[in-house]
């Protein structure tokens, strides 16, 4: 508090008042356009700032709801693969058990399979790793309707899929 008793409010902390106050304000807790633009020029903020800024907003939620929507998806196929992982190597370990118990040949199956497992949880669960980064652009690119839903790219960059076209093209084969 200043001397002369005004008080001072950090950026963030007035931008909280603010927002407890519109809500406050609004019986249903939305702010219309309309308001929105006149308390932006109350605050001396202009019109076209205020559009600059709403494009950005939109343009971030949008991108932030489709990395949920690909998260949810990247976990749903990767529980599908631990659970069949899981799955045919138990029915591995019995035959094992039962046909061969002194030579556990199940173990090259484990971990074999276990290593690319392991891989799959890297691409899924560590964001900012370069395979989720990878496999985020190529679910965008499907999801977008930019690349064909069969392609998928080789480890030199290549994209190798089908092309259903007309009967008669050549082009059945991309790389």
């Amino acid at each position: 508090m200043a001397a002369s008793g005004q008080r001072f409010y950090e950026d963030e902390e007035a931008e909280q008042i603010l927002r407890m106050a519109a809500s406050i304000s609004s019986p249903v807790g939305q702010l219309s356009r309309e308001r929105l633009l006149e308390t932006a020029a109350e605050l001396g903020i202009s019109p076209e700032a205020v559009e600059t800024a709403e494009r950005q907003f939109h343009a971030e939620k949008s991108e932030r709801d489709l990395e949920v929507q690909f998260q949810a998806h990247a976990r749903s196929e990767f529980y599908a693969h631990l659970t069949t992982y899981l799955l045919v190597n138990a029915f591995l370990l019995f035959v094992n058990l039962r046909t061969s118990p002194g030579h556990p040949w199940v173990l090259w199956s484990l971990l074999g399979w276990g290593s690319g497992l392991a891989g799959h949880a890297v691409t899924v669960f560590f964001k900012g790793s370069r395979g989720y980064d990878d496999n985020f652009e190529r679910w965008r690119l499907r999801h977008e309707g930019k690349a064909p839903l069969s392609s998928t790219k080789s480890p030199r960059g290549l994209y190798v899929g089908i092309h259903v076209g007309k009967r008669g093209d050549r082009r059945s084969l991309k790389r």
